[in-house]
């Protein structure tokens, strides 16, 4: 992800132009820095948005959006509903692009940002407390990067959270 313009606008060509800015700026805060407070200040100008999009509802970005927005303001539950249904999108899509577009649309969404989002899905599993579950997503990205034939960016991660689970006392049913 390339580090966005963070110049100020006060013209938008549309809603969708004014929600990208929005958007492009709440995931520099978030992810990029660690200025929390800014990062909220965005996530309730983004969730302000959001309902004047007719194409929000139900789209992938408009899942990703509201998952973000709800992370941040710390309803994790929701986030995690928003999540999943993002990827479950993307994968609808997979399904339902004829071949001859494929190039075209896995320029959008590809496999690795199925399993970039189910990392995502991961995180804010252990946040909540619900590590096996966290497990369980990490395993599903690292079996569709094999398959695939992509690189897994989780491995410490899925490594780190078995070596927690078994030093816990926790069962897992196997190992990575």
């Amino acid at each position: 992800m390339s580090k966005p313009v963070l110049r100020k606008r006060a013209r938008f060509a549309d809603i969708a132009d004014e929600i990208d800015h929005v958007y492009q700026k709440l995931v520099y805060w978030h992810c990029r820095t660690v200025r929390g407070a800014r990062a909220r200040q965005y996530a309730a100008r983004l969730k302000k948005l959001l309902p004047r999009d007719e194409t929000a509802p139900g789209s992938i970005f408009g899942e990703e959006c509201w998952s973000l927005v709800l992370e941040i303001q710390g309803d994790l539950r929701q986030a995690i509903r928003h999540r999943e249904n993002e990827i479950r999108l993307i994968r609808r899509l997979h399904e339902i692009t004829p071949r001859e577009q494929r190039d075209r649309v896995f320029g959008w969404y590809d496999y690795s940002d199925i399993s970039d989002r189910l990392a995502i899905l991961a995180d804010l599993y252990v946040q909540i407390g619900e590590t096996n579950r966290a497990i369980a997503v990490l395993r599903e990205a690292k079996a569709l990067c094999v398959r695939q034939g992509i690189a897994f960016e989780g491995e410490d991660a899925l490594h780190e959270l078995l070596r927690d689970t078994t030093r816990n006392g926790q069962r897992t049913r196997s190992t990575a």
